[in-house]
């Protein structure tokens, strides 16, 4: 590609927030969202970057001020239209969740009553705050709300439980944190100083050979970094009594069919992918259920198995919608 012009840029650098940017300063390794996302950019551009580290409550008024060119993750709103510019394209979106301790089952993903009276540490002025104060209004729910500027809202508050639930970004969510509701959701611009339209007008150059030539660039780009973003880790109040109901679970698979199952000769005990997908779950699930293992010799012998209710589930099998609606 033809490079617009060679530039140095200087780039608001959200510090240490793995995974849309990751290094906190420049002794630190960069990857991240953000960060290819800004690679990508540049070998169109021919840009350098000038990284400057900080939070969202530091750099976006440098970027206001113009003492930074570019800001990644900036959500669009008409106040903010009048202080910075948007280029045309959005680099991806932020989806907003409200979060609890995963330990904490008395709250209920889809059940907006489980939550009423639960305390809540919200960023004033926020546009995902305002978000919240609507979903709450629609759904009849009222939390327990203190409110603090945007980088007094910490994350540790809420791990040491301090508060019940937290509202987030999905692309900050931490492993052990549950995802209730989805409150909302926003497209996130690389937002540029007022007094650098000839940034802005690269920028759009440069977004528009990029989707161009790849128009699912940032979905692909989102799914690489924050493929188990907002994944729930425990299992739903149905699930939990199904398998309270079951505590044998016997799954057919086949005698020989390397490396996904087979049976070890010697032993006459099963192995394979499956084992170790089964035992993974059960830990991450905590299922307690004892685990069975039938063997069969052909795909025909296994579906028969499940159509006559001799085994619970088989493996392997293939998705197909049409043969599993055939089958029953």
């Amino acid at each position: 590609c033809q490079l617009v012009s060679a530039r140095t840029v200087k780039v608001g650098y959200f510090r240490d927030s793995p995974p849309f940017m990751c290094g906190k300063d420049e002794s630190e390794p960069k990857n991240g969202y953000a960060y290819e996302y800004l690679q990508k950019i540049a070998s169109y551009t021919g840009w350098e970057y000038e990284y400057v580290y900080g939070d969202w409550g530091e750099l976006y008024p440098m970027l206001v001020k113009g003492d930074i060119d570019i800001l990644p993750a900036v959500s669009y709103s008409v106040q903010r239209k009048t202080e910075v510019n948007f280029p045309l394209y959005p680099m991806g979106d932020e989806t907003y969740y409200l979060y609890c301790q995963a330990s904490r089952k008395e709250m209920i993903a889809g059940k907006p009553e489980t939550i009423e009276g639960k305390t809540i540490n919200l960023g004033t002025g926020t546009y995902h705050t305002e978000l919240l104060r609507q979903w709450l209004k629609e759904n009849n729910v009222h939390l327990n709300i203190t409110e603090d500027y945007f980088s007094d809202v910490l994350e540790d508050d809420f791990n040491k439980g301090k508060y019940d639930l937290f509202l987030s970004m999905d692309n900050v969510a931490e492993p052990g944190w549950e995802p209730l509701f989805r409150i909302g959701k926003s497209e996130i611009y690389l937002a540029v100083a007022k007094g650098a339209p000839d940034i802005l007008e690269e920028l759009d150059i440069a977004q528009s050979r990029l989707f161009t030539l790849f128009p699912n660039y940032s979905s692909l780009l989102w799914t690489k970094w924050y493929k188990t973003s907002s994944v729930s880790k425990r299992l739903a109040n149905y699930e939990a009594d199904w398998f309270g109901r079951h505590q044998k679970i016997t799954i057919g698979i086949l005698r020989d069919d390397s490396p996904f199952c087979f049976m070890n000769e010697k032993t006459g005990e099963a192995e394979g992918l499956v084992t170790f997908i089964i035992k993974n779950l059960k830990d991450t699930y905590n299922v307690t259920s004892e685990i069975e293992y039938k063997f069969y010799d052909t795909f025909s012998d296994l579906f028969l198995a499940l159509a006559k209710k001799e085994v619970t589930a088989i493996f392997p099998a293939i998705i197909d919608y049409a043969n599993a609606e055939e089958n029953g």
